[in-house]
């Protein structure tokens, strides 16, 4: 059985303070969807503001607790091109020890402010791995923004703002997660 890697990137920079209800309702909701489903899966969740940090890393759906104000509290500034290649970097030994799909979601409220990473270097490398079959979902107040970074144009999500866009962004990655699973045709970038 193909195991299915799915790596959420969240911002959790000072700017998602106001939507923190629907990070929460939003990504636990996005994990009990995957939870139902039959297929072999191991998650992990990478947040970032002027630091990355994993809430879960190749974890299985059953470990993954759900998000709290104790392990999400948005501060900061964001490091978007920093955090999307270390999700990256990070998935890239896992997927090829087991053979697996790889999905990566990536929702922001905003562009990148304090990465080291150049945006270059991450185009580059989400182009590469799509041509592996990895697949890149990208949820943000603007497409060029996942475009610039080399995200398939149809994969592009336009999100709004508040809690109820950020709710609703996590219902349509399940959505797209759960096609690509059940379809059996490759990776979920989160």
């Amino acid at each position: 059985m193909v195991m299915h890697l799915v790596s959420v990137v969240l911002d959790e920079s000072g700017s998602m303070m106001g939507s923190t209800s629907g990070v929460f309702e939003g990504v636990n909701g996005f994990f009990d969807v995957l939870r139902e489903q039959p297929a072999n899966m191991r998650v992990s969740l990478l947040k970032f503001n002027d630091t990355l940090a994993y809430v879960y890393r190749d974890a299985y759906l059953a470990a993954v607790e759900d998000l709290t104000p104790d392990t999400y509290h948005p501060h900061h500034g964001t490091r978007l091109h920093d955090a999307v290649l270390k999700a990256i970097a990070d998935l890239e030994p896992v997927v090829a020890q087991r053979e697996g799909k790889a999905t990566v979601v990536i929702v922001t409220d905003g562009h990148d402010t304090d990465s080291v990473s150049l945006v270059e270097d991450v185009k580059a490398q989400v182009e590469a791995k799509r041509q592996q079959g990895w697949k890149f979902l990208f949820f943000g107040p603007n497409e060029w923004i996942g475009e610039e970074m080399g995200v398939d144009p149809g994969d592009l999500y336009q999100l709004g703002t508040g809690p109820e866009a950020i709710r609703g962004a996590f219902e349509v990655a399940a959505e797209q997660a759960v096609k690509l699973l059940t379809a059996g045709s490759g990776p979920i970038a989160l």
